[in-house]
């Protein structure tokens, strides 16, 4: 059965998260979930790796899920990687020495993505998994737009507008597509800082991708119409490891 656990991150920050010890566990999973999504949304898969002896947890972002935060706003990405930091510190006496990995799903990718590249983790990691990392947008922005955001960005940062993603783009399955729709916890709308914050990042994340050394599995969809498809292939070879 899940377990819910409360963490303080380094800027009094409350964030939430699930986790699923497995019984006699043989390694120890971390999962950072996607824009907009949350923890309890990768319990079935938490419960499967508990059955594979790996114990799970997942984490809420702040401004996601149960966490502290305005939904769908960071002042800066940096601010994320506080979380990570929260996350990992919490998992030095569960974990112990079993072999440890972070696992992110999207936006979560980019966040792992980029918390790696800057190298200074609160615990050692020895493997990473990223399944459709969100290095790049899926459908090109009109630079008006990107103008527009920055502008807002400047002057009213928490300002919201939805975010676009079509819920029908997530999945083949539509019972995952219904139950992304009628989750109380998923949100449809981003702020002009956010969407900075990622551009930002995103045009950086390939090309330090060469500083991370350790072993990464990369699972991307080749229709995927949400992340850039290519970011993801020019990421996976310009790794380090």
């Amino acid at each position: 059965m899940p377990q819910y656990i409360e963490l303080n991150t380094a800027d009094q920050k409350k964030l939430k998260a699930m986790y699923v010890p497995a019984d006699k566990p043989e390694a120890f999973l971390v999962w950072i979930p996607g824009f907009a999504e949350h923890k309890d949304r990768y319990t079935h898969f938490g419960g499967w790796m508990a059955e594979q002896k790996v114990s799970f947890v997942a984490l809420d972002l702040r401004g996601h899920g149960d966490s502290d935060g305005k939904r769908g706003f960071v002042k800066k990405f940096e601010d994320y990687f506080l979380d990570v930091d929260a996350l990992l510190h919490w998992t030095r006496d569960v974990a112990g020495d079993l072999p440890f990995f972070l696992g992110s799903h999207s936006m979560g990718g980019l966040v792992a993505a980029r918390y790696l590249e800057r190298g200074q983790l609160s615990r050692p990691v020895h493997a990473a998994v990223m399944t459709s990392p969100f290095l790049g947008l899926g459908v090109p922005v009109p630079g008006w737009k990107k103008l527009l955001a920055k502008t807002i960005s400047g002057i009213i940062p928490a300002a919201a507008v939805p975010a676009g993603l079509d819920p029908a783009l997530l999945s083949h399955d539509e019972n995952i597509v219904d139950a992304y729709k009628n989750d109380p916890l998923v949100f449809t709308k981003a702020t002009a800082r956010w969407f900075m914050e990622v551009v930002k990042h995103q045009a950086d994340v390939i090309s330090d991708a060469s500083k991370i050394k350790l072993p990464i599995f990369v699972g991307q969809g080749g229709a995927d119409q949400i992340v850039d498809v290519q970011s993801t292939r020019d990421f996976q070879a310009a790794l380090g490891s």
